[in-house]
């Protein structure tokens, strides 16, 4: 156990105000040290919602998220210079960077922070297994399948996948055992200390590398606690983290379900500016899309409570292989949410999500939004595969983009 506190991140964490990164020099490690596995590969799946979105985000509330075989691939290898090196496809150099004896990394740059915070959290956890663990510098290689070839998002968990994979990879080339609440918690930590925040959900299913049903929990003892002094070993403790629970759910044989991408990002700023026919109007709300009545407008309690029990009997129908009740689970928590944003200033479907919804619903499968809306994906749930390719080219013929992934079971 390591002794003394851990200090606050504000106060160790450093990184360079400049976006471009400076060569660093010099190195307190010896260039002969080897650890006992000279290379680690690992890949880690993206996630999609299937529901409880916004409300899961609210503690003690739950959705059911869904592992996709989009992938974030990483490589760590042994630096054979004394310094680190990360590889990555977002910047066209290699970037450099150092870690100390107590686990502080220092050199990247700041569109960098969320994989500088997992590494000092992974060589914080690797030293309250000892002195022996004493960081050392890697050479990171990462690849991800979760943008499109043009860069583009599909609203995978890109964050969390990137997290997940940085912690896994360390604890891995440490030969330190863990588990997948292990690295969920690793993984918060590490995008709290940024000052990330939401659900996590989306950890939780990387982790887990399943269809998962997950409860957020109160994140206050956790939060006071990071303001603070604090050793991590003791933030692991159960009693930060009240109400978690993230369990794995089975997936029926014959069921099957198609991802719709609009090709437009979930993007605040993007959806105000937009005022053209059909689309946005001066006041930024959707034209020809749904009404409802304003009695029929859902306040957040009612919002919260609607759909907690629309995920409660999704994953009763999964349990059950009943098909019948999981389209009527995820229509009604997809009808729900579009209740919930009614007349807020961002509008939640476009056009484009409404017609993949439309299209699939014509079709007999059970679709809704999947995530923050506003853009990115739709996901239709079809009880065989038939049917799951029908809606594919329905949307192919409407203009839009088919997602080639499906779901991962562990």
């Amino acid at each position: 156990m390591q002794t003394g506190s851990w200090p606050n991140f504000k106060t160790t964490f450093l990184l360079t105000n400049s976006s471009l990164p400076n060569p660093v020099k010099g190195s307190n490690f010896s260039t002969t040290w080897r650890p006992s596995m000279p290379k680690i590969a690992l890949q880690v799946p993206g996630k999609l919602y299937l529901a409880g979105e916004y409300a899961v985000t609210h503690p003690y509330h739950s959705a059911v998220i869904a592992a996709i075989s989009a992938y974030l691939h990483l490589s760590l290898t042994p630096s054979t210079d004394g310094i680190g090196h990360l590889v990555t496809n977002q910047s066209l150099l290699p970037l450099d960077w150092t870690v100390d004896e107590t686990g502080r990394v220092q050199g990247l740059p700041d569109p960098f922070v969320l994989i500088a915070s997992c590494l000092e959290t992974s060589y914080h956890y690797l030293l309250t297994h000892g002195p022996a663990l004493l960081p050392r510098p890697y050479v990171l290689t990462i690849q991800s399948d979760l943008d499109s070839p043009s860069g583009a998002k599909y609203g995978l968990g890109s964050s969390a996948a990137v997290s997940v994979a940085c912690i896994e990879a360390l604890l891995q080339a440490y030969q330190v055992p863990y588990t997948p609440r292990l690295i969920y918690q690793l993984a918060v930590i590490s995008q709290k200390r940024i000052g990330l925040s939401g659900s996590f959900g989306d950890i939780a299913c990387t982790s887990f590398r399943t269809l998962i049903a997950y409860q957020n929990f109160d994140p206050t003892l956790l939060n006071q606690a990071l303001t603070t002094s604090y050793q991590l070993e003791d933030l692991l403790d159960p009693s930060y983290w009240p109400g978690l629970d993230i369990q794995p759910l089975p997936w029926p044989t014959d069921w099957e379900m198609a991802i719709a991408w609009t090709k437009s990002p979930s993007s605040t700023d993007d959806l105000l500016q937009l005022n053209t026919a059909g689309h946005l109007n001066t006041a930024g709300h959707l034209n020809n899309t749904d009404h409802f009545e304003q009695r029929q407008v859902l306040t957040t309690e009612d919002f919260l409570q609607a759909s907690q029990s629309q995920v409660n009997a999704l994953q009763t129908a999964l349990n059950q292989s009943n098909w019948d009740k999981a389209q009527a689970a995820l229509t009604a928590n997809g009808t729900s949410l579009l209740r919930y944003h009614h007349n807020r200033p961002v509008p939640y479907q476009t056009p484009a999500l409404k017609q993949a919804v439309t299209l699939a619903q014509y079709c007999q499968a059970a679709s809704k939004i999947s995530g923050a809306g506003g853009g990115d994906c739709a996901i239709a749930l079809c009880p065989n595969p038939s049917i799951a390719q029908e809606v594919r080219t329905r949307w192919q013929t409407a203009g839009l983009s088919p997602l080639p992934f499906s779901l991962v079971m562990s």
